[in-house]
């Protein structure tokens, strides 16, 4: 839940991985925004596995990809700039859960709600630039629609109205506190409590505010 950027595509061509994520890092360096690149085997079969650490989620055996991954605000999710041999967009965790015939691990988003207006703004104009330069197709979706009007207003608005709908439903679950809880519930019953709590009051506090 947040404005999120969704994007696929694939590149004009695999040669252009390498400029690309010379640049891009060159980019991140000069605006001090943290990075990370893979520049993994294509020849190598895909083996990847999903294994769960007390530190968090870790990717196990070999994906076979390239690309850049960065931040352009930290309380932004990564960018992510990988490929396969083929030169699609692929997202990593993704492609480790549910393997490189899915086409899902080629739909990439990032969430830019919490970082702001002119971070969402800064990303889209960066991933328009490296589009048009590198890429040979693109699919994008923009839930504030920078990409599509480009009108700073229009996406301060879009931030405004989902940041209203946000802290009134927050009220809302902080209200329903233990009701939504008690001794005898299963995990799986008190989620699907919430999931018709949110179900019943979202449209209409979405109604409101646009109303």
């Amino acid at each position: 839940m947040g404005i999120t950027i969704f994007y696929k595509g694939k590149l004009a061509s695999t040669d252009n991985i390498e400029p690309l994520v010379t640049e891009v890092a060159d980019i991140c360096d000069t605006l001090k925004w943290p990075y990370h690149t893979l520049d993994e085997d294509f020849d190598i079969p895909f083996s990847a596995r999903i294994r769960h650490t007390q530190e968090g989620v870790q990717i196990d055996g070999h994906l076979p990809i390239k690309g850049i991954s960065f931040q352009s605000h930290k309380d932004s999710e990564y960018v992510t700039l990988m490929f396969d041999r083929e030169g699609y967009l692929r997202m990593p965790i993704s492609l480790a859960f549910d393997g490189p015939d899915d086409p899902n691990t080629k739909q990439i988003f990032v969430k830019t709600q919490y970082a702001g207006v002119d971070a969402h703004i800064t990303t889209v104009k960066l991933l328009k630039y490296l589009f048009e330069k590198y890429f040979g197709e693109v699919d994008v979706s923009d839930e504030a629609e920078y990409w599509e009007k480009g009108d700073r207003a229009h996406t301060e608005q879009k931030f405004a109205l989902l940041n209203s709908i946000l802290n009134r439903m927050e009220k809302v679950l902080d209200e329903a506190g233990d009701s939504l809880t008690s001794d005898s519930d299963s995990t799986d019953e008190i989620a699907d409590k919430l999931e018709k709590l949110i179900e019943d009051k979202w449209e209409q506090i979405a109604a409101d505010d646009q109303g």
